[in-house]
């Protein structure tokens, strides 16, 4: 009676490898596939353009409210952080244009 118990939790525990290791491979054929798919475009750089003249330049499109409202912080400290940041590494102050 013994030799049977061994013998069926043995093709349980077949079945269940047979099982993981499909469920494996299906998961790398999907993240595999996922990663065929090509890039969508997202205009990057009319994003950055249309928050820097909402937000930055002159004539801005919003006021000092809606950049609290939308940054949780006033737009002068906003700006001193920047400033800040520049001074103590270089890496983060803008380079000509080329």
């Amino acid at each position: 009676m013994q030799e049977l118990y061994d013998w069926d939790m043995e093709d349980k525990d077949e079945d269940s490898i047979n099982i993981f290791e499909e469920l494996e491979t299906e998961a790398e054929e999907e993240k595999i596939q996922a990663q065929l798919q090509p890039n969508k475009e997202q205009s990057h750089l009319e994003g950055h353009q249309k928050l820097l003249q909402d937000y930055f330049v002159q004539g801005l499109t919003y006021s000092n409210t809606d950049f609290k409202q939308q940054f949780r912080m006033r737009r002068e400290l906003f700006l001193n952080i920047v400033a800040d940041v520049e001074a103590a590494c270089p890496y983060f102050v803008q380079k000509p244009a080329t």
